[in-house]
């Protein structure tokens, strides 16, 4: 089918191979059925689910099967083309139309950027009567009563000092994995670069960031954006309790019960108080380069470039930075906020300056990840 669809890890009991020799299949009816370690469950295509194929056109021992264990101990198996991998995502609704047809539970991004749908596996076990009808009814009853409440959706996520926590999560754009260079924290400033972008950075406060790869919840107030540093994602979840108010930490709206757990739950208004920095659908930084040199023409103006950097020709313009060559003579140029010189020898001159040789290509994208990230020379 070429599409991706996404369950939840709670529900994945264990993956196996229909090719396997473990695996045997039998036909009762219409139904299919697969004995696994002694156990017998029924299966389930997902090109049966979705309309694209039916049960008996199904190549079973070529599919690989999701065995999948419901909150009510119902077990079936879930005949799917290929298993890709486990990622944490932020889950939305979805419109009441698709969720008429009881085949999806939400929806997702994935890191590309491409949509996926979140497949109701308790609804779609319930239309196909795979649950024991007593269970069904009361898991029915229940679904009522909780529609009757109030909820509010939350993301739990640990923090650095391994504590939950939860942030409402109309506030969570999505989740972020970036190496731990992509960080700088110089005193009270802490700031992450994402695909080219700074964002202000919080929840480092907690504890200590990891020292390869980085957990961020990137939270969005609508105009500016935030990422939180988080050891785990945990799931999302309902919370329909009070929160009682915090008065000694201005961070947090209070403290509600999620599965019986008191979780402090981040306050949304108060962290976007302190770090409201409207996102610029901005330009890049500019650079400014030797006007009259066709060496930075020809050789730097791509390394810039792929730098993320905009070449600046408007001598008017105040650029972010400036590359100078230290054998020219200092020219009457635009300002910049930075200035870099790039020097022809490899070798560092006798009186020790700043400047970097001009095919030191780590040294000057170095220099230039500095500029992006606001520091100083």
């Amino acid at each position: 089918m070429g599409q991706r669809y996404a369950i939840p890890r709670s529900y994945v009991e264990e993956i196996v191979f229909g090719s396997s020799d473990h695996v045997d299949f039998a036909e009762a009816g219409e139904r299919q059925l697969m004995t696994f370690r002694g156990k017998r469950v029924p299966c389930l295509s997902l090109g049966e689910i979705l309309g694209t194929e039916t049960n008996q056109d199904t190549d079973w021992q070529d599919k690989t099967l999701v065995l999948i264990r419901l909150a009510s101990e119902d077990v079936f198996a879930l005949a799917v083309d290929r298993v890709y991998d486990h990622e944490d995502v932020v889950v939305k609704p979805i419109a009441p139309a698709i969720m008429e047809t009881r085949l999806y539970a939400g929806t997702t991004l994935l890191d590309d950027g491409r949509p996926m749908m979140l497949l109701d596996l308790p609804s779609i076990a319930e239309q196909r009567q795979l649950v024991n009808e007593m269970r069904s009814s009361t898991r029915v009853d229940e679904e009522e009563q909780v529609e009757r409440r109030k909820t509010h959706p939350v993301m739990l996520f640990t923090g650095l000092d391994g504590r939950r926590r939860a942030v409402r999560l109309e506030l969570v754009r999505r989740i972020d994995t970036i190496a731990r260079e992509a960080i700088d924290i110089e005193g009270a400033r802490a700031q992450a670069v994402i695909d080219g972008a700074i964002f202000s950075l919080v929840g480092q406060e907690y504890g200590d960031l990891p020292e390869d790869k980085c957990r961020l919840l990137r939270l969005s107030d609508g105009e500016c954006e935030v990422v939180y540093a988080v050891r785990e994602v945990l799931d999302a979840a309902d919370m329909d309790g009070d929160i009682i108010p915090s008065h000694g930490d201005t961070s947090v709206e209070g403290v509600t019960l999620i599965g019986d757990q008191p979780v402090p739950v981040i306050d949304g208004h108060a962290l976007f108080a302190k770090h409201h920095a409207p996102r610029r659908t901005e330009q890049p930084m500019s650079c400014r380069l030797p006007a009259d040199s066709d060496w930075a023409r020809t050789i730097l103006e791509p390394l810039v470039e792929a730098a993320g950097y905009r070449v600046s020709t408007d001598e008017t313009e105040e650029a972010d930075v400036a590359i100078e060559l230290a054998e020219n003579a200092p020219m009457a140029s635009g300002p910049a906020r930075r200035v870099i010189r790039l020097r022809p020898e490899p070798e560092l001159p006798e009186t020790a300056d700043d400047t970097i040789y001009r095919y030191d290509r780590d040294a000057l994208l170095d220099a230039l990840k500095q500029a992006r990230m606001g520091k100083t020379a």
